[in-house]
């Protein structure tokens, strides 16, 4: 799938995996030969994207279809609502995803993961309130594996998603989403978040729960938002994208933000061990670096 933030993208997901696939996002942004790398280390089939993104892709043997050239002759009541008929049987250990990292060396590579691993990730969790009362932003690229959460965090529990069309710097127009669709649950890196706790001008109320990941936080950021926002519950998620998304999660309070300590990446989210090892790969006693 090469298509930005849209309901198409979000459908084309959705077909991909209700037809018993898996889909791997490429970023429109990447250069071609990164996405040229990524298309033939997957060996995949076929592209889904659109006309004014299929000029960045390069393409050998794929099928290329472009979402916005299929003409839906049939009103949505045409369809049936019935589950496609699948020629093989698909379980918790399915592919879902290929998503590729830049890697330690550089060289993109590509981490597959299962249908478990997501279920794990948001389904009857205690880190962050996921339900039918839910409405969270969708404002990652498709490329970067905190999608996982924001798509499935919202559909799988029953929740509502909101996607943002703009670029994900433009504090104005994030604002006026969350406002107007009153989310109430997002994800930010850190980075963005300093950007948003300093330039944010509107009254966020409904905005109860912002989930960090990505990269060390800001303490200062943190504060500023917190007394800004008393009720704000603000988390931060660690974990390498092989862990699907998040591994652990905190809960920042007052006191952790100003107590001048590092911050705490927290502990396992359900579903989920942690062990600290040393340089053997040997787990160690507790206290033990």
């Amino acid at each position: 799938i090469c298509l930005e933030r849209s309901p198409e993208m979000i459908i084309s997901i959705l077909a991909i995996l209700k037809a018993g696939g898996a889909y791997v996002p490429l970023d429109p942004e990447y250069p071609s030969l990164r996405l040229a790398f990524m298309i033939s280390d997957c060996s995949m089939s076929t592209i889904l994207t659109s006309h004014s993104l299929e000029r960045n892709i390069p393409l050998g043997k794929e099928i290329k279809v472009c979402l916005d050239s299929i003409e839906v002759d049939k009103q949505l009541a045409d369809y049936r609502s019935t589950n496609i008929p699948l020629d093989h049987e698909l379980n918790s250990r399915s592919l879902a995803y290929v998503i590729f990292t830049s890697g330690s060396t550089g060289k993109p590579k590509g981490v597959m993961v299962e249908h478990h691993s997501i279920n794990r990730l948001v389904r009857n969790v205690d880190y962050v309130k996921l339900n039918s009362d839910t409405i969270l932003l969708q404002n990652a690229t498709i490329s970067f594996d905190a999608a996982t959460f924001e798509i499935w965090g919202s559909l799988l529990n029953g929740g509502t998603i909101v996607i943002n069309p703009n670029s994900i710097t433009e504090i104005s127009k994030l604002e006026e989403i969350i406002l107007h669709q009153q989310v109430n649950t997002c994800f930010m890196t850190p980075a963005l978040f300093d950007h948003f706790s300093v330039n944010s001008k509107m009254d966020l109320i409904s905005l109860s729960q912002i989930v960090l990941g990505g990269d060390t936080p800001n303490p200062s950021a943190l504060s500023r938002y917190m007394k800004r926002y008393s009720t704000i519950k603000i988390y931060n998620g660690y974990g390498p994208t092989e862990c699907t998304t998040f591994s652990t999660v905190k809960l920042f309070y007052p006191q952790d933000v100003n107590s001048g300590m590092p911050l705490s990446i927290g502990t396992p989210i359900p579903n989920t061990r942690l062990y600290v090892l040393d340089d053997y790969g040997h787990r160690v006693p507790l206290g033990v670096a």
